[in-house]
């Protein structure tokens, strides 16, 4: 997904040129052809023309769509055939120029530059605005020299729109947005159908953050030809940039219908139905370019992750797992150790790993601290108690502030890891600031239960009986209610010895449940002891 782009060196000025032979408008299509990026297609129709009319024009065509593909040897075989066929073929020396400029020879560019304005008298426009083009669309350059031919060309043919496109070009790479603006806005006046003066316009916009013109002049292209395969790409990107995922992988449609499925514009494409959440619809796109072993391994990412949203869990973890072992360690981000975890928790997989996994995520964002509590939970689910109290330790210890979720499960670690002081502890926060729940007071008195085995000092009692005050849904919590209860009818029977005190409490536990045997035969101590 490509941020604002200028064209390719190969584009630049594309379409300047305005062939004489009888054969102008199949030229015309080649380079129609090269503008639209269907390079295939603009080789095919400068390679038949070259071949079948080997006219200076059509050899100097040839030679310049090599030269966009950065092949100037090969270009220059077709220029010097050009200049063979004419000698005063201006266009073929200043391709022969343009050759030497492209090797970072500036030096012999001027030599077959003058030559080509000493044939043509210094009065074709097209090789001054040649001239012009080629100082500057390499890194070797003389923005000067080029602005000065480019001038030249304009006073020689002052409607010339690909020379203003060509002007407006140089004058972005000086970074003078307004005469730029300027240049194109000219050239879409001199010729409306130029689309890609619309896009560069339109470009500009996007420079300024005007989406709204941007779009704008990006409409006005397609408008202009509306097999412009450019535009609607940028247009793509463009919603891209505004998260409007559903019209970018529109658009992005649109652009592939017209330039190829490739499995690069593919991969793009599913890009954007990714974020626009369509994931089956990019599982379909992706799964072929995964299996022809693209290069790219996000695509494994993406199925991946894709697949997780689906519940297709096996499937993301074999994607998941293919992903980490193709990319690079610094095209892993955060994101894939999360989705790695829960693609093997959800598939039943390894917890060992999905726990290593959180870990790397909590290790590259401290803002993850919420996968402390993750990882307590899974090792709640292991049974490893004590490594769910730690868990909750390293929060706090981050300074995280626990929820009483949090608080009541570090209470449960620490109670089934038999670190009861710390579960005791813990507990009492929890009454503290859940004040309207009864389960610190139940977990609190269970605690001090095994702190006070023997109930000599009565420990779990204030807790118990705070418990009962505030438990009203007895069929809800009828055990643990009867635990409560008969604790302190033991503790008055057996400890207070005041047999008489446990009563309430026996017959409270035969309530809920009349068979409970232990409250049954002190029951009947009781009945004998009167």
């Amino acid at each position: 997904m490509k941020s604002i782009r200028l064209l390719s060196l190969a584009l630049l000025a594309v379409c300047f040129l305005l062939p004489v032979a009888a054969s102008a408008q199949t030229a015309q299509d080649g380079f129609r052809y090269l503008d639209n990026e269907r390079t295939g297609q603009a080789r095919a129709v400068f390679t038949q023309l070259a071949g079948s009319q080997p006219t200076p024009e059509n050899l100097y065509n040839m030679g310049y769509f090599l030269l966009s593909q950065g092949q100037p040897d090969s270009a220059r075989t077709y220029f010097e055939r050009g200049v063979a066929a004419d000698a005063k073929s201006g266009l073929n020396h200043v391709g022969l120029g343009e050759v030497e400029i492209a090797k970072g020879n500036l030096a012999g560019a001027k030599e077959h530059f003058d030559q080509a304005r000493k044939v043509t008298k210094n009065r074709n426009s097209e090789v001054f605005h040649r001239i012009g083009a080629a100082y500057f669309r390499y890194p070797t350059k003389d923005t000067k020299l080029a602005l000065e031919n480019l001038e030249k060309a304009k006073s020689l043919d002052s409607k010339n729109a690909g020379v203003y496109y060509t002007l407006g070009d140089l004058h972005l790479s000086l970074r003078d947005a307004g005469k730029a603006t300027q240049s194109y806005e000219s050239a879409i006046y001199f010729d409306p159908t130029m689309a890609k003066a619309h896009l560069r316009a339109g470009d500009l916009f996007m420079l300024a953050k005007d989406y709204t013109q941007a779009l704008r002049k990006y409409q006005d292209a397609i408008a202009a030809d509306p097999s412009y395969e450019p535009a609607y790409r940028e247009i793509a990107d463009l919603y891209f940039r505004g998260r409007q995922y559903a019209n970018a992988a529109t658009y992005y449609k649109q652009y592939m219908d017209l330039v190829g499925n490739d499995p690069d514009r593919q991969f793009v494409y599913a890009g954007y139905l990714y974020l626009d959440k369509k994931y089956p619809e990019t599982i379909t796109v992706l799964t072929p370019l995964a299996a022809a072993n693209f290069s790219n391994p996000v695509v494994h990412r993406l199925l991946a992750y894709s697949a997780y949203e689906t519940q297709d869990y096996n499937m993301g973890v074999e994607q998941i797992q293919t992903f980490m072992q193709k990319a690079k360690p610094e095209e892993v981000i955060t994101q894939d150790h999360d989705y790695f975890a829960r693609l093997q928790l959800a598939a039943g997989k390894d917890t060992l790993a999905a726990i290593d996994a959180f870990r790397r995520v909590i290790d590259a964002d401290s803002s993850r601290w919420d996968l402390h509590r993750d990882i307590a939970n899974l090792y709640f689910t292991m049974r490893q108690y004590d490594k769910t109290a730690a868990e909750y330790e390293a929060m706090a210890a981050k300074g995280m502030e626990l929820s009483a979720q949090d608080i009541f499960n570090q209470g449960k670690g620490y109670y089934f890891s038999q670190q009861y002081e710390k579960a005791d502890e813990a507990f009492g926060k929890l009454t503290e600031i859940a004040s309207q729940s009864n389960l610190g007071w139940l977990w609190r008195a269970r605690a001090n239960v095994r702190l006070d085995p023997e109930s000599t000092q009565g420990l779990a009692k204030p807790y118990y009986e705070k418990y009962i005050e505030m438990t009203t849904e007895t069929d809800k919590y009828t055990r643990e209610l009867v635990d409560a209860n008969f604790y302190l009818a033991s503790y008055n029977y057996f400890v207070k010895e005041d047999k008489q005190a446990s009563r309430p409490f026996l017959e409270a536990v035969l309530a809920l449940d009349p068979e409970h045997q232990n409250a049954k035969i002190l029951m009947d101590s009781l009945a004998q002891a009167n």
